[in-house]
C-alpha cells in the first residue's frame, strides 16, 4: 500500500506546487501591470507639469542653475570631443558635492537630446526604481502584495514627491538621493538583513551609486553599517543559542564584506574630490560664518530651535498631514482588529514584532542616523530631511503586518431579526408596536414612523449581510485598493497643481531682463563680460545669464561675475571695493536699497550707506538698457557704451 500510494502523493504535490507557482506568476504579473498603469499615469502629471509650468521659466534656486550649466557644459564636451568626455568625468570629479548626478543627466541629454525637460526626466526615472523596489520588498517580505500597494499608496500621497524645493521638479541631487536611499534601505530588508550573501552585491551597487550622486550620503551609510555591525557583533557574542550566534556572525561578516566593498569604490571619488569637499563642507559649513547667516535667515537662533528643526520639517515638509493621518489610522487598526479578533494580549501582540526586530533595527538606524548628521550641522536646509520617508513608511508598513490579526474571520455576523413561525419578518417587531401603542401620535404619523422604520430595517439587513460576508484579509483588500486610488488622486491633484512660486507676469519679465542681456552680449561679441548686482537674487545672475543664452541661442558664454556674486555677495562690502567692482564691470543692475531686503544678510544692510552714490556714478557713466519691475521692485540694466 505503501508505495502504490507514493507516486498519487508524489503527483498531488507536483501539481499543488504548478498550482502555488501559477498563482505567486499570475500575482507577480498582475501588480506589474497595475503597477505600469501607476508608471503612465505618473510620466503623464510629470511631463505635463514640467513642459508647461517649469522649462518655459528660469530655475528655483542657485544650485539648480549651476546643475543644468554644468549638465550643458558635459553634454557640449561630449558632442565637440567624444562620449569618451563621460568617463574623464567620472575619474575627474569637479563637484564638491557629488557628480554622479550631472553625469547621468548629461548621459540622458547626449542620447534624447539637450533639453532641460529631457534631463530632469532622470528624477522621474529613480522615481518609478524606488516604487518597483518598494513593492517587491513589501511583497516578499510581507508575503502579500496588499501591504505593497498599501506602501506605494503613502509614498505616493507624500507632499516630498511635489515640493518646489527638493522634489521631482527640481534639478538637484536631493529628490533621487531621497529615491536612492529609499532604495538602498529596502534592499537591507530584502537581504533580511544581510543574512543572504548574494543579495549584499545589490546594496553595495546602490550604496556606491548614492554617494557618487551625493558623497555626504557616505556617512549617512557608514552611520548605518557601523551600528549594525556593532549590534551583530555583540549578538555573536551574548546570543541566547548556538543557532542565533552562528547567523548573527553570518550577517556581521556581510556587513563588514558590504562596508568594505562600498569603501573601496568610494573612497577614490572622495580623495579625488577632497578639495573641493574642503572647501564646501568644511569651510562653509564648520569653520566658516556663512553658516549661521543661513540658520539666522531661517530664524534659527537657539538650541532647542536647532534639535526640533528636522523632526518638524519631515512631518510637515515631506510626509504631510494625509500621510501622517493615514500612518496613524493604519496603526490604530492593526492593533484593534488584533485585539478584537484574535483575542490578544498586550504582551502577545509585542511578541508580534519578535520576526521584525531585525528589521526595524535597521530602519532604526536609517531614520536616527541621517537626522543625527543633519541636525549638527548648524546650516540647516528644508530639502534634506525627505531622505528618511522611505524607511519611515517601510516601518509603518512593517508594523501593521506584525499587528494586524492573523485570523481570516467575518467582520462581523449577519444581521438576526425577530422572526416568526412563518419566516423571517421584514419589520422590526418591538419598534412597531411601540409605534402603535403610543396614543400620542396620530395614525398618518404613525404611518409614517412604520414605513421608516421599515426602511432601516431593510437597510441594516443589508449592511449587515454585507459585512457578514466580507472577511479581515478582504477588508485589507478593499481598503488597500481604496488607499491606492486616493493617493492617485492626491498626487494628480498635487502634480498638476505644482508651479513655481511666483506669479507668471514676473517669470515672464524675468525672462525678458535675461534675454535682454544676452542679446547684448551676443550683439556687442562680449566673450567673458562683468556682471554686477545689487542684491542676491536667484532668478537674475550670471547662471541665469548663461543659462537663458544656452537655452535660446545654443551658446556658451563666461561671465565673470563681481559685485553681488560668491564673496561680494551676502556679505558686507566697502563701498570703495564696491565702486572698483562697479567701475570695471560691463554690466551693471540696480533695484531698490529697500525693498525686497528683508533677508539678515549683511549686504541688504550695508548697501543702503552708499547706494545712492552708486546709482550717481552708473547713470553718468554707464547707459540704460532695459527697465522693468520684478515683485514690485524696479529692475534697470545699464551697459557700457558699445
Amino acid at each position: 500500500m505503501k508505495h502504490d500510494s507514493d507516486p498519487i502523493t508524489a503527483s498531488q504535490a507536483y501539481h499543488e506546487r504548478r498550482l502555488a507557482w501559477w498563482h505567486a506568476s499570475l500575482g507577480i504579473r498582475r501588480g506589474g501591470f497595475l503597477l505600469l498603469i501607476a508608471f503612465v499615469i505618473d510620466a503623464a502629471i510629470f511631463y505635463r507639469t514640467m513642459i508647461v509650468e517649469f522649462a518655459p521659466y528660469f530655475p528655483r534656486y542657485f544650485d539648480q542653475t549651476s546643475y543644468y550649466l554644468d549638465t550643458y557644459l558635459l553634454i557640449t564636451r561630449a558632442q565637440t570631443d567624444g562620449w569618451y568626455v563621460f568617463l574623464q568625468d567620472l575619474i575627474s570629479p569637479r563637484s564638491a558635492t557629488g557628480n554622479g548626478f550631472t553625469l547621468q543627466g548629461a548621459v540622458l541629454g547626449f542620447i534624447f537630446g539637450s533639453s532641460r525637460t529631457v534631463i530632469i526626466s532622470l528624477n522621474l526615472v529613480y522615481f518609478f526604481a524606488l516604487q518597483l523596489t518598494l513593492f517587491q520588498v513589501i511583497q516578499e517580505r510581507t508575503r502579500s502584495a496588499t501591504f505593497a500597494w498599501i506602501a506605494i499608496s503613502l509614498l505616493l500621497s507624500a507632499p516630498t514627491v511635489f515640493n518646489v524645493i527638493g522634489g521631482i521638479f527640481d534639478y538637484r541631487i536631493d529628490f533621487s538621493a531621497l529615491c536612492l536611499y529609499g532604495i538602498w534601505t529596502s534592499l537591507l530588508v530584502w537581504s533580511r538583513t544581510f543574512l543572504h550573501a548574494k543579495r549584499t552585491i545589490a546594496i553595495v551597487a546602490v550604496g556606491v551609486l548614492l554617494v557618487s550622486m551625493r558623497f555626504f550620503t557616505v556617512l549617512y551609510v557608514a552611520g548605518v553599517l557601523v551600528g549594525l555591525s556593532v549590534y551583530f557583533l555583540l549578538a555573536a557574542k551574548l546570543g541566547s543559542s548556538l543557532s542565533r550566534r552562528e547567523r548573527s556572525l553570518r550577517r556581521f561578516k556581510n556587513v563588514i564584506i558590504c562596508g568594505s566593498a562600498t569603501a573601496a569604490l568610494v573612497l577614490p571619488l572622495l580623495i579625488l574630490s577632497w578639495r573641493q569637499i574642503y572647501g564646501y563642507y568644511v569651510i562653509g559649513h564648520v569653520l566658516g560664518e556663512e553658516k549661521y547667516i543661513v540658520a539666522h535667515g531661517m530664524g534659527l537662533y537657539t538650541f532647542r530651535d536647532h534639535i526640533l528643526y528636522y523632526p518638524q520639517s519631515i512631518l510637515s515638509n515631506h510626509i504631510g498631514r494625509l500621510t501622517f493621518d493615514i500612518m496613524i489610522a493604519l496603526a490604530i487598526i492593526s492593533v484593534a482588529s488584533a485585539i478584537w479578533y484574535d483575542r490578544v494580549t498586550l504582551r502577545q501582540l509585542g511578541a508580534r514584532l519578535s520576526p521584525f526586530r531585525l528589521d526595524f533595527l535597521t530602519l532604526g538606524l536609517a531614520i536616527i542616523v541621517p537626522v543625527a548628521v543633519l541636525t549638527a550641522d548648524i546650516s540647516k536646509s528644508p530639502v534634506v530631511g525627505g531622505v528618511v520617508v522611505v524607511p519611515i513608511i517601510l516601518i509603518v508598513v512593517l508594523l501593521c503586518e506584525a499587528l494586524r490579526a492573523h485570523r481570516d474571520r467575518l467582520i462581523c455576523p449577519a444581521a438576526s431579526f425577530v422572526s416568526d413561525s412563518s419566516g423571517p419578518s421584514p419589520f422590526p417587531s418591538r419598534p412597531i408596536a411601540m409605534i402603535m401603542t403610543n396614543r400620542r401620535l396620530p395614525l398618518t404619523a404613525k404611518i409614517a414612523s412604520i414605513r421608516t422604520a421599515a426602511i432601516v430595517s431593510r437597510l441594516s439587513r443589508y449592511l449587515g449581510n454585507l459585512l457578514g460576508s466580507i472577511s479581515v484579509r478582504r477588508l485589507w483588500s478593499v481598503g488597500a485598493s481604496v488607499m491606492v486610488l486616493l493617493a492617485m488622486f492626491a498626487f494628480a491633484k498635487r502634480g498638476l497643481a505644482t508651479r513655481i512660486d511666483m506669479p507668471r507676469a514676473d517669470l515672464e519679465r524675468i525672462d525678458q531682463i535675461n534675454a535682454a542681456i544676452g542679446h547684448y552680449v551676443l550683439e556687442n561679441g562680449l566673450r567673458q563680460p562683468r556682471v554686477s548686482i545689487d542684491r542676491v537674487e536667484d532668478f537674475l545672475n550670471v547662471g541665469t545669464l548663461r543659462l537663458s543664452i544656452y537655452e535660446h541661442q545654443h551658446r556658451l558664454v563666461d561671465f565673470d561675475p563681481l559685485f553681488g556674486h560668491g564673496i561680494y555677495g551676502i556679505f558686507a562690502t566697502p563701498r570703495e571695493v564696491v565702486l572698483s567692482l562697479f567701475a570695471t564691470s560691463d554690466i551693471i543692475i540696480l533695484t531698490d536699497p529697500v525693498k525686497g531686503r528683508e533677508a539678515p544678510y549683511p549686504i541688504n544692510s550695508k548697501i543702503r550707506e552708499y547706494w545712492d552714490e552708486l546709482r550717481d556714478w552708473t547713470i553718468q557713466n554707464r547707459i540704460l538698457l532695459f527697465s522693468t519691475d520684478i515683485l514690485n521692485i524696479p529692475h534697470e540694466v545699464y551697459v557700457r557704451r558699445p
